[in-house]
């Protein structure tokens, strides 16, 4: 093969045969990021739960989805009673499976459980009329499979928050949870700064170091990367900064790297929080 190579370098010259080299590299990494493409799409289709929910891993997700979006809404200061009744449905539904049942301790079925009383308690106690799509019945089974040391809500103060800050790692990682309550104070941009230069020492691939991070302070632009980000509804009103951690595509050179942005990204972000 080598001297096929020498021949066709010796015949078309070097500034040729170095043309006809990157036209090859470059057809040959085109086809193999169709090829992955194709790949993914692939596992992607056969594994994920868009298109089919027959395992139990992939109803547990659904279940997490649904359970998740009950917990965030009890958590707003002026709940809008009834809120998520499609979704309370459907996660009936889901709970009353045999194949669900039987695994009733998993901690994320019991958590799904805990929320669904919870959801229906707090109508309770407000004299709310939710028999139209969460019976009585219902409630009184999942509290049957309710595991009473599980809470879907966690309050806490400040200082209760960071109290575990200087511990040791395990205390600390352990002591860690979603803030969905905001005190709109800001934090000085020198530590913000210095908070960002601490992540910086994340590893990334080969060394390559594709991430950036946009501080934002305007309350306008804010509002609209919540909106394209859609998980934080509600909750955003008493926020006035915001990091936005991006990677940066052009790092990359390979079909096979095409997800190690997400990657690289992930794990910085990881050391940022």
């Amino acid at each position: 093969m080598g001297k096929i190579r020498g021949i066709i370098r010796f015949l078309l010259g070097d500034k040729n045969y170095l043309k006809l080299s990157l036209k090859i590299k470059y057809t040959r990494n085109f086809i193999m990021l169709l090829k992955n493409f194709y790949a993914d799409f692939i596992l992607y289709y056969k594994h994920s739960t868009v298109f089919k929910q027959e395992t139990f891993r992939k109803l547990e997700a659904l279940i997490i989805l649904k359970y998740h979006s009950l917990e965030k809404g009890l958590l707003h200061h002026k709940i809008k009673y009834r809120f998520g009744s499609q979704i309370v449905m459907e996660l009936s539904n889901l709970l009353k499976m045999e194949k669900i049942v039987a695994k009733r301790n998993q901690t994320q079925i019991s958590a799904a459980y805990v929320a669904m009383c919870n959801y229906y308690e707090l109508h309770e106690q407000n004299n709310i009329d939710i028999s139209d799509f969460f019976p009585a019945s219902d409630y009184t089974l999942f509290k049957q499979y309710c595991n009473p040391n599980l809470s879907s809500i966690k309050r806490q103060s400040c200082s209760e928050y960071f109290e575990k800050s200087n511990s040791n790692f395990y205390e600390f990682s352990n002591s860690r949870c979603s803030v969905r309550d905001m005190t709109g104070e800001k934090i000085p941009y020198d530590t913000i700064e210095n908070v960002i230069e601490l992540a910086k020492n994340a590893p990334s691939v080969c060394n390559r170091q594709p991430v950036n991070v946009c501080y934002i302070e305007d309350k306008g632009i804010i509002d609209r990367v919540f909106n394209v980000q859609g998980g934080l509804k509600g909750y955003s009103d008493e926020i006035f900064q915001l990091l936005v951690v991006v990677s940066d595509r052009s790092c990359f050179y390979t079909p096979g790297e095409r997800n190690q942005m997400y990657i690289d990204g992930g794990i910085f972000l990881l050391n940022l929080l």
